[in-house]
């Protein structure tokens, strides 16, 4: 017969937990949608199995950095990491993240995120906020970088050649040279253009690049 062992939390895992309940809560008083509450969920279960979160109290003071935050922190940041403390460039953004939360009296949903790329990886570092302001929690999420490819276009509902075309704009290609790599004519280049430009509700080639990229979640603010 198997018996069940209960999950050894250190007082961080304690903290972390307490913070999850406490925007659980807020979240079903504010109508927070079910998907986000699972993704809310998740972000902080993977931050925990992998010890990857970072507790700040009031007074902007690292109280616990897990050795696996700090080596992420290392490769993101070089020759900024301490244990102790923040690189400075995170630090200049946790602070206006800081003074933010404090300026609105509260912490919108979603939690204010901050993406690093680094070749083919990203770092995703979420800010979250206690209820009562008397500490802050950094989640790390290290993962492959979002690829822009012609695969990728298509899940916005262009068809295959439609998103070949915006694949080369993205790369700086002229209608000439655009009509030369899909062996057609420039005037069909155009016209796959002015559908592009429909579907995505822009009017210029910079315009339909920029929103392609914020549809697919490559491109965040």
């Amino acid at each position: 017969m198997s018996t069940y062992e209960s999950p050894q939390f250190n007082q961080c895992d304690y903290c972390a937990l307490e913070l999850l309940r406490s925007h659980l809560m807020e979240a079903e008083a504010g109508g927070m949608k079910h998907s986000q509450i699972q993704e809310l969920v998740e972000e902080f279960r993977g931050a925990l199995e992998h010890s990857l979160f970072v507790r700040i109290n009031q007074s902007g003071t690292v109280q616990f950095m897990s050795p696996e935050a700090e080596a992420l922190l290392n490769k993101y940041f070089p020759s900024q990491a301490d244990g102790a403390l923040l690189p400075l460039n995170l630090q200049k953004w946790f602070d206006y993240q800081v003074y933010e939360s404090l300026l609105d009296g509260a912490v919108d949903y979603p939690m204010a995120v901050l993406n690093i790329e680094q070749d083919t990886q990203q770092l995703t570092i979420h800010f979250i906020a206690d209820q009562d302001r008397d500490y802050y929690v950094l989640l790390l999420e290290e993962k492959k970088s979002a690829i822009f490819s012609v695969a990728d276009l298509e899940l916005l509902g262009l068809s295959k050649r439609r998103a070949e075309v915006l694949f080369w704009i993205a790369r700086d290609k002229s209608n000439a040279q655009i009509a030369t790599i899909l062996a057609c004519s420039e005037g069909t280049v155009r016209k796959h253009l002015e559908f592009i430009y429909k579907q995505l509700n822009v009017h210029t080639r910079a315009g339909a690049v920029i929103a392609a990229l914020e549809r697919l979640g490559i491109l965040k603010y």
